[in-house]
């Protein structure tokens, strides 16, 4: 899976949960599952926790640092890599 047809899936999940609160729960308490329901596969042993922000309570994840280097000379963008949510699924594609 290429990251753009990643980022489809992974926005249709999200945009499910939204609209759809069984399906949410299920996302919440079953990723993996849901993931694959979805065609995002994922790896054996890998495990995957999804986290729902609120108006009370927002979660940053600070990816792993990726093998290769991060920045402009590597993505194009000087100080903050865009690309972070590529590296956290580095390991999938």
């Amino acid at each position: 899976m290429f990251r753009e047809e990643f980022q489809k899936a992974y926005g249709r999940v999200v945009t499910r949960a939204w609209s759809d609160e069984a399906f949410k729960e299920r996302v919440l308490s079953d990723p993996v599952t849901v993931f694959k329901e979805n065609g995002i596969a994922v790896p054996q042993g890998v495990d995957v926790k999804v986290i729902e922000n609120t108006d009370k309570a927002v979660h940053f994840i600070l990816p792993s640092k990726p093998e290769r280097g991060c920045g402009e000379s590597a993505c194009g963008v000087a100080e903050w890599c865009t690309c972070f949510m590529f590296h956290i699924w580095k390991m999938w594609y």
